[in-house]
């Protein structure tokens, strides 16, 4: 039976009749309050039923597209692009998704024309090679190298990545970046994931990532990430992460039992760890700072670790630098607080240096 046969008085009760008349944001609003859990949730039930089934699987699109698709854009096609049987089920959707998904000038629009020439009998594929040869710049040898062990794409793609955050990229522009390359990575390296390339992966972006200074990043990377990890989840297709979106536990290599006593899988997870923690302190520089009272953010001087503290002294600057210096009510409420606090001796001295207390 077919969803909107199986939902039919969800449909009209819960769906239709409540969106009647309404239009644009009010629409798209009452139906992500009120209706998209329940919509989501029915949906996910069917399409387990029909995963392996790919006939019945396009079946099932082509139904959710013509109800849902001005409503769940990016939910839908994500899905759809992340789904394991892409190819089949975009060559035969292709019309609707564009129609129903509204796709315009949309780069997937491409994907579901089948734009590009196969590569390897698949248009997936072939996708995938076009995006990656036009932002990497591949030479004509790149691609079909890269492989389990060999990693000109991979290099390349790290490289490239490290330049969009430290020159500047619209979120939009990278969060289609990664996207695609966690595409490539389920088409590639995920029937058994590959921890081999995760692990050259991470380390050479670490690598690269962790000496940059963070005052000189023109992307915060953790939200990023964090979201696209989220929204990977909360898809219809089960969706391996690649190793730059791995960021939260458990990890993507420990879904696989077999992997859990190598060595490479807990290096791997040991440098996902010091990554994940990089990326909680270089997202510090990207915050608001001015909420914190004079005591919070001398406190937070001198008891977070580097590179982080120093943007707490960045703003303890440039407050004083507008002529707004902490009061002395300020300072001793920080000297009552301190006392409990496990904080540097000589960051602790330098605070309260900076801040018009001079002591022996």
């Amino acid at each position: 039976m077919s969803f909107s046969r199986n939902n039919e008085n969800f449909l009209r009760f819960e769906l239709y009749i409540p969106l009647k008349g309404l239009a644009g944001s009010e629409r798209a609003s009452k139906y992500g309050d009120r209706i998209r859990t329940e919509a989501r949730r029915r949906m996910r039930l069917h399409y387990e039923n029909v995963k392996y089934d790919v006939p019945k699987k396009v079946a099932f699109y082509l139904d959710v597209l013509e109800i849902f698709g001005n409503l769940e854009k990016r939910w839908l096609l994500y899905s759809i692009y992340l789904d394991p049987h892409s190819d089949a089920i975009s060559s035969q959707i292709g019309a609707s998704a564009i129609k129903y998904l509204e796709l315009g000038n949309d780069p997937f629009r491409a994907f579901f024309e089948q734009k590009y020439s196969p590569h390897d009998g698949s248009f997936t594929k072939g996708f995938l090679k076009h995006y990656f040869t036009d932002k990497l710049e591949l030479l004509h040898g790149d691609w079909k190298t890269e492989d389990g062990r060999n990693n000109p794409v991979t290099n390349k793609l790290i490289d490239q990545l490290i330049t969009y955050i430290t020159k500047g990229i619209t979120n939009e522009e990278l969060e289609l970046f990664l996207l695609n390359y966690t595409k490539l990575w389920n088409v590639y390296f995920t029937r058994t994931y590959n921890i081999y390339k995760g692990l050259v992966l991470i380390h050479k972006f670490y690598e690269l990532y962790r000496p940059l200074d963070p005052q000189s990043l023109k992307v915060d990377l953790k939200p990023l990430l964090e979201r696209l990890n989220l929204s990977f989840a909360e898809l219809l297709p089960e969706v391996f992460n690649s190793p730059l979106t791995d960021v939260h536990q458990p990890s993507e290599a420990l879904r696989d039992g077999s992997f859990r006593s190598q060595a490479n899988t807990k290096n791997y997870l040991t440098k996902i760890a010091e990554f994940q923690v990089r990326l909680s302190m270089n997202t510090i520089f990207f915050q608001d700072l001015s909420a914190f009272d004079w005591s919070e953010l001398m406190a937070l001087a001198c008891t977070t670790p580097l590179p982080a503290k120093n943007a707490y002294f960045i703003e303890t600057y440039k407050r004083n630098n507008a002529g707004r210096p902490p009061t002395f009510l300020e300072i001793n409420k920080f000297l009552r607080n301190g006392a409990s606090l496990d904080m540097d001796s000589s960051t602790y001295a330098q605070v309260l240096s900076e801040n018009y207390i001079f002591f022996e």
